[in-house]
């Protein structure tokens, strides 16, 4: 059986390009809100548990982002767990817990999902997932003014392309962005505002002259041969028709650079050893062609 490790790739730009190009990291987060303490692959938890920032349903997470669930007007955070089935399965994970606003039913009442850590004034996807098949009757929010509703009685959802809220959100000039949640019209009975699950993207606006160094893949294997292809660089950009060379940075001690190559100016390979920590950091630099 092949171990898993995850990629968490630091970049710079090469000394002597244009202060218009900052260095800047981009990371995919997909969050479970947790009752239980399962979490399906690839995805990261967050339940009442955490209190990285002095409160629970509060976290840091591996690619740095701090998210923290704030209630307001007057709710409660609560959580629940139900057993649902997919095609005759239990269904994955992040379907059968969530996080609700407890009471929500005042269109001033929900949650706020406060995530700091951004890229100043950058774009980003945010996909939210609401469901609970023990709430009958339809339950009525908004996610930064934008309505969404679900009925406990439906068919419980069969992929993650439904029960699916889609917003694009700016990072302020701190790098913070909210996620609004309130009750929505008309709201349902007793609670209204849930979540099973949060995705930040990677942005898809950068701020004007700002480069965004960007890893295909954060998945590397132990035990796999030595020049195993783990990923491509590529850069995303407001000027266009630029290409960048990749290579290791040799400037900084901490990393874990000797465990890849980079062949072809963008494509990084491992080395074949079987002794890849968890989660590990190349270091690596570019600059323009």
């Amino acid at each position: 059986m092949r171990s898993l490790a995850y990629v968490t790739a630091i970049f710079m730009f090469l000394s002597g390009v244009s202060n218009a190009f900052n260095s800047l990291l981009a990371a995919t987060l997909k969050v479970d809100f947790n009752h239980s303490h399962k979490t399906p692959p690839a995805w990261e938890a967050l339940s009442e548990e955490d209190n990285d920032l002095g409160r629970p349903w509060s976290k840091r997470f591996s690619n740095g982002l701090f998210i923290e669930v704030i209630p307001v007007g007057g709710v409660s955070l609560d959580s629940r767990d139900r057993t649902i089935s997919m095609d005759g399965r239990t269904a994955p994970q992040m379907w059968q817990d969530f996080l609700f606003a407890n009471g929500s039913v005042d269109r001033n009442q929900g949650l706020d999902f406060r995530v700091t850590g951004l890229i100043a004034s950058a774009t980003y996807p945010v996909r939210i997932w609401s469901f609970d098949s023990g709430s009958r009757l339809s339950r009525v929010s908004t996610w930064n003014q934008q309505t969404y509703s679900f009925d406990g009685r439906s068919p419980p959802p069969q992929s993650l392309s439904q029960n699916m809220i889609l917003l694009n959100v700016v990072a302020d000039a701190n790098g913070v962005a909210i996620v609004k949640a309130r009750v929505g019209r008309p709201p349902g009975p007793a609670h209204n505002v849930f979540i099973n699950g949060l995705e930040i993207g990677d942005p898809i606006r950068l701020p004007e002259g700002s480069n965004l160094i960007l890893l295909s893949s954060s998945i590397a294997y132990q035990n796999d041969p030595v020049g195993t292809k783990i990923g491509v660089f590529s850069t995303l950009g407001s000027t266009p028709d630029q290409t960048f060379t990749y290579a290791f940075s040799t400037g900084n001690t901490q990393n874990d650079n000797g465990l890849f190559e980079i062949m072809r100016r963008s494509t990084i390979h491992g080395k074949g050893t079987d002794r890849y920590p968890t989660k590990f950091t190349p270091f690596a630099e570019c600059s323009i062609d």
